[in-house]
């Protein structure tokens, strides 16, 4: 489960990751799903490309999962 909220105030966005599944993964996400993960952040991006190869690589986002659940914000301009 992903769920991202956009802030119009601050213009961030918040991502909330279930982390249970992705657990010391990396994920990259398009369009608030998950669709591609792997040990390293290249695995992730090919998974991705091969769910959708008309994607760009910049229009993921790409992180780390820890194994430790936090929350993660960032801002966008």
């Amino acid at each position: 489960m992903v769920i991202l909220t956009q802030k119009k105030r601050f213009k961030s966005r918040e991502l909330i990751i279930d982390f249970e599944r992705y657990r010391g993964q990396h994920v990259a996400i398009f369009n608030n799903r998950v669709i591609g993960r792997g040990s390293s952040a290249t695995e992730a991006i090919k998974e991705a490309l091969r769910f959708s190869p008309r994607l760009e690589r910049s229009q993921l986002i790409l992180f780390f999962v820890p194994k430790q659940p936090i929350f993660i914000y960032f801002f966008q301009a």
